[in-house]
């Protein structure tokens, strides 16, 4: 923005001894004097997490195939364990079904009678 105001204050004003004293500025000056606040290039932070991340995947030590398929096999013996559980939970949520169904029978005919 420092040089396109010096550009511009030679092309366009014709003012060289501006120019010159913006030329002469840095470029945390020229944004002091613009009162513009100047922040850190977000793109180079990402950039540096991104190289860091990279570098840590890159020394991060591979799993072989054989570690990879022992993996596979007790995730499988888990999942038949996990399903096994269900099958038995699924049982027993039934017969406390049909006991309470048992005794809401037993409840309806006990109040059939006592009022026959």
């Amino acid at each position: 923005m420092r040089q396109k105001a010096v550009r511009f204050l030679r092309s366009v004003v014709q003012d060289e001894e501006k120019a010159e004293e913006f030329e002469g500025m840095s470029s945390q000056q020229y944004a002091q004097r613009k009162r513009i606040q100047v922040a850190e290039n977000p793109s180079r932070q990402n950039a540096k997490i991104i190289q860091r991340r990279y570098r840590q995947m890159a020394n991060a030590r591979q799993a072989t195939r054989a570690e990879l398929l022992d993996q596979i096999e007790e995730l499988e013996g888990e999942v038949e364990e996990l399903q096994e559980t269900n099958e038995d939970l699924s049982d027993r949520l039934e017969q406390i079904g049909d006991l309470s169904a048992i005794e809401e029978e037993e409840e309806a005919e006990d109040q059939d009678e006592s009022g026959d």
